[in-house]
């Protein structure tokens, strides 16, 4: 049984039973006794999340997210030139729709359109928020910060600035977290890699679909470097890996430096180090990739997903260096 739109049922009375009131979610409570029968529930995320949809049924459901076309979703779609295909899927990301349509300009209209008219309203209308423009300004800056530490202190200081009125941090961190409640962006927390503890702040934030993300920012703003590593963040957490943002401490003389690895990737008890470098063209650039993976002083794999590279090969410290289209279609294993 699939029940979709479920936001709009309401409560009745019960006559037989002393006019108690009941949900649907009564209903289906009782349905999940039937042993040949499937429930199936969603709902819009103004009225209702998935994850409100979960408790109603007391524990006794699974939550399926169902994430924009993957590179090799899309790619399996529109076929071509591949690298012509990962700038297409860059630039206007993997909702579903995108991949019918040809021409350029409906495929902006319709990602704006998404953006306002579901995204945001929805954010907006069900958590009753009053500073809509604050709302906006923070998916702005987020949308412009992709791949950047931050937290929502600094957000706030720099709307205050940028809006020349004071920002409440607590407003900007209740915000935040109402966009991830929508999946419309989701934050990757720094992990100690030697000192096996989560920080608090600062963390990383990334758009669950790049095309809105461009979209936000009019198309205007293109870094290919922190867009690839949104792609690479978004991959990975669709294949079901626990991701976070590593730091390693590198100690030089009275010197304690704190060196980042993007992402530091689990499946159960195995790991992998994974650097994101869109090119690494000069000595010095190699060295600031490579140098926090040694710092790790431990055995698991490390790799660098890179675009400058025709195939994949290990370097002379045992790190595999990986074409980034070869890892979205899964041609290049990183376990």
């Amino acid at each position: 049984m699939f029940v979709d739109e479920v936001q709009f049922t309401i409560k009745v009375k019960d006559e037989e039973n002393g006019g108690i009131e009941v949900t649907i979610y009564d209903m289906l409570n009782e349905l999940k006794a039937y042993k040949n029968m499937d429930v199936y529930v969603t709902g819009s995320n103004s009225k209702m999340l998935s994850k409100d949809i979960a408790t109603e049924f007391r524990g006794r459901a699974t939550q399926i997210h169902v994430y924009p076309l993957s590179f090799d979703e899309f790619y399996s779609h529109i076929g071509g030139e591949k690298r012509n295909a990962l700038d297409q899927y860059m630039l206007y990301g993997g909702m579903p729709r995108i991949v019918a349509l040809t021409d350029e300009k409906e495929k902006k209209t319709y990602l704006s359109n998404l953006y306002e008219e579901l995204y945001v309203k929805d954010i907006v209308e069900r958590n009753k928020l009053e500073r809509e423009d604050i709302l906006n300004a923070i998916l702005d800056f987020i949308a412009s910060q992709i791949g950047s530490l931050t937290n929502p202190t600094n957000i706030a200081n720099a709307l205050t600035s940028m809006r020349h009125e004071p920002i409440n941090n607590t407003l900007v961190s209740a915000y935040l977290t109402h966009t991830m409640d929508s999946f419309l962006i989701e934050r990757a927390k720094r992990y100690d890699v030697k000192g096996k503890t989560y920080f608090n702040y600062p963390n990383k934030y990334y758009y669950t679909d790049l095309g809105l993300r461009n979209a936000r920012l009019n198309f205007r703003q293109y870094d290919p470097g922190r867009i690839m590593e949104n792609v690479i963040y978004n991959e990975l957490v669709k294949r079901g890996y626990s991701v976070d943002v590593g730091v390693v401490t590198e100690r030089k003389k009275d010197e304690r430096i704190q060196r980042e690895i993007d992402f530091v990737v689990n499946d159960g008890d195995r790991r992998i180090y994974i650097q994101s470098a869109y090119q690494m063209d000069t000595e010095m650039k190699e060295n600031t990739e490579l140098q926090s993976l040694k710092l790790t002083g431990d055995f698991f794999k490390k790799a660098v997903i890179r675009m400058d590279i025709p195939h994949n090969f290990y370097d002379d410290n045992g790190f595999f260096h990986c074409n980034l289209i070869d890892f979205l279609l899964g041609d290049a294993e990183l376990f």
